[in-house]
């Protein structure tokens, strides 16, 4: 089902006025096909090598967070800048995230999925030195995760942890012991937001101004609901097939000169929400298509009891309401892999 995508934007380009934009989303996406047909025909022991490759994972990110904070730090004494600057805008989110280059959105999603998994590993570790690990490592992808200042991703970890990840625990008192240690961490981080003005401006009031149905002509962004509404606008006139696969930038250009969003304009910016740009593209059977394909991994995963592969689903999930994860390839292939992965282990523990 990880090629649902991929199918659908082939079906939008057999009617897309933009069949070169169509063809280079088509050919953008091929991994989401690629990745479950090569584990199809290699018959690779998925299930075996799933914990090696998520503590890599891991590990990977543990690292990248420890080079980005280093990064932030030999700056602010470059320029001699006092170390409460580290919590200023210039040193959070895409600042953040930039000496690597990868969006700060992204890389949240990469930290969240790590920080579930060595929550797992923790529970299930009864050693005292590998536990220590474990919390080392969360405490790092939590600082990650609060510096790069995505919210959706921040949000959807927080669902995770104090709605779903209990789902999947023994009732009773493990599980009351992990809704309150999650409560409480998730306090101390609000906290910390609430305190410093500049997370205070990035998770709350940027939220709100995104939010508003207002123009924010002292703004350098526009709010984002309201480009919900000017692709919703757009669906009113094709909700059942869409205009197309490769259309969405150019005829949301046009709104957004109409309603003078010049900033929008001027950099193409898309629906900002994977569900908007599916229906947008590829009308209502397609949007259904897609959300069965969720709903079917869901599913999967809470039958098979895998907090992991459900904690990747429904971050999935909650980002695409405000980003189009597959019109970028570190989303694709984030998707690709993991959503393979966890589809093709289950598979194999299953037939062992």
């Amino acid at each position: 089902m990880a090629g649902a995508v991929w199918i659908i934007t082939l079906v939008g380009l057999i009617y897309s006025p933009d069949k070169k934009e169509g063809t280079a989303d088509l050919f953008r996406q091929c991994p989401l096909l690629l990745f479950p047909f090569f584990l199809l025909i290699s018959r690779f022991p998925v299930y075996q090598y799933r914990k090696n490759l998520l503590t890599l994972f891991g590990l990977g990110c543990v690292a990248v967070i420890i080079y980005l904070f280093i990064d932030a730090l030999l700056t602010i004494i470059s320029f001699h800048l006092p170390f409460s600057a580290l919590f200023s805008i210039a040193f959070i989110n895409h600042n953040f995230s930039r000496p690597i280059g990868l969006h700060a959105t992204y890389l949240s999603m990469f930290l969240s999925l790590s920080f579930v998994f060595f929550m797992q590993c923790f529970l299930e570790e009864r050693r005292f030195k590998k536990r220590a690990l474990f919390v080392f490592g969360m405490l790092v992808l939590l600082a990650g995760l609060l510096q790069l200042a995505s919210r959706s991703v921040l949000i959807a970890t927080i669902f995770i942890f104090i709605v779903a990840f209990p789902l999947f625990l023994p009732k009773g008192t493990i599980r009351f012991r992990f809704i309150t240690s999650a409560l409480v961490i998730s306090l101390l981080a609000l906290a910390g937001i609430l305190t410093i003005s500049s997370f205070k401006k990035r998770y709350v009031t940027e939220l709100r101004n995104d939010l508003t149905t207002t123009a924010l002509n002292n703004e350098d962004l526009e709010p984002r609901v309201k480009r919900w509404e000017f692709t919703m606008e757009l669906i009113a006139h094709k909700p059942l097939t869409g205009y197309g696969s490769g259309t969405e930038k150019r005829i949301l250009k046009d709104i957004y000169f109409e309603n003078k969003y010049y900033n929008s304009f001027l950099n193409g910016l898309n629906a900002h929400n994977e569900y908007l740009s599916i229906w947008l593209k590829t009308g209502a059977l397609a949007l259904g298509v897609f959300l069965a394909s969720l709903l079917y991994a869901l599913i999967l995963a809470w039958k098979r009891k895998d907090v992991m592969f459900a904690a990747f689903m429904l971050c999935c999930c909650i980002v695409s309401f405000s980003e189009n994860i597959f019109d970028v390839s570190k989303g694709i292939f984030f998707y690709a892999i993991f959503y393979s992965v966890f589809i093709f282990s289950l598979k194999t523990a299953k037939d062992e």
